[in-house]
């Protein structure tokens, strides 16, 4: 598998962390990326251990935040939590931990951007201390409750205000205007690359296609953030009922022969 390919836990949702390691093996992947949940259901000292042990390269791991930020009472038990996942991450080698921005509730944009970065400066200043990036990623507007950001833009500016990195996922993204202008301000700040494919037509989220069944013009958006000088992994996320109706295992096993296919094509050995 090409070096610059990460495969994450999220494209097996129904499986365990053991199931993933197995299926990561299968598939003679060396970089993946894994979901707190997992690892909490597993048991956070034997999830941990699992990892360690697989002898695989943790690049990430993605703690969702489904938290109101017009109930600052709430979080010391979100902050906890996440430092929880922030420590998971420093134990098994993990470069980033990724996540959304929460629930506005009843706030404006900008109150709900300024509660976030209030939320999470705590648990930054202490994924810093442990030399582990908090990355933000952008939401389709569906997900409006678990995220405020809905374009690649909006994300680098809370990006900017709140301190965090950014993951750029290309599916949540991709139909953005200006979105060249949005990957040159994101690369600066980027540590991770989300890739799926979407067709025109499905609705239900989550619908994600194997990379080259869809719409999206995956490699030129590749090529634009490669040519901002990113150096970081390309991180294959597929899920939703056509990767089901495939078999997860073969549509992520073709996923990754269609994405090294574009990362040969733009010169990236």
């Amino acid at each position: 598998m090409h070096r610059r390919i990460s495969v994450n836990g999220v494209c097996f949702p129904k499986a365990s962390l053991q199931e993933d390691i197995a299926a990561w093996r299968a598939l003679g992947a060396h970089t993946v990326g894994e979901h707190a949940r997992k690892l909490r259901d597993a048991g956070w000292a034997q999830g941990i251990a699992a990892l360690q042990g697989s002898g695989l390269k943790i690049e990430s791991i993605v703690h969702p935040s489904e938290f109101r930020l017009d109930r600052a009472h709430e979080w010391e038990k979100v902050r906890a939590d996440f430092c929880k996942t922030v420590d998971a991450a420093k134990a098994v080698g993990a470069v980033s931990v990724y996540t959304t921005s929460g629930n506005r509730g009843n706030m404006t944009w900008e109150e709900a951007a300024d509660g976030f970065s209030a939320a999470m400066r705590p648990v930054l200043d202490y994924a810093n201390a442990k030399g582990i990036r908090l990355l933000v990623e952008p939401t389709v507007a569906l997900h409006a409750d678990k995220s405020i950001v809905h374009t690649l833009r909006d994300t680098v500016r809370l990006a900017e205000m709140s301190g965090l990195g950014i993951c750029i996922d290309i599916f949540h993204c991709w139909t953005e205007a200006g979105l060249k202008e949005s990957v040159a301000a994101a690369v600066p700040r980027c540590n991770l690359v989300q890739v799926g494919d979407y067709v025109f037509g499905d609705k239900a989220l989550p619908c994600r296609a194997v990379i080259g069944d869809g719409n999206i013009p995956l490699e030129r958006i590749i090529g634009w953030i490669l040519d901002e000088g990113y150096q970081g992994v390309f991180d294959l996320e597929l899920n939703g009922p056509r990767i089901e109706r495939e078999g997860n295992l073969a549509a992520v096993r073709r996923g990754i022969g269609q994405l090294e296919r574009i990362l040969e094509n733009l010169g990236v050995r």
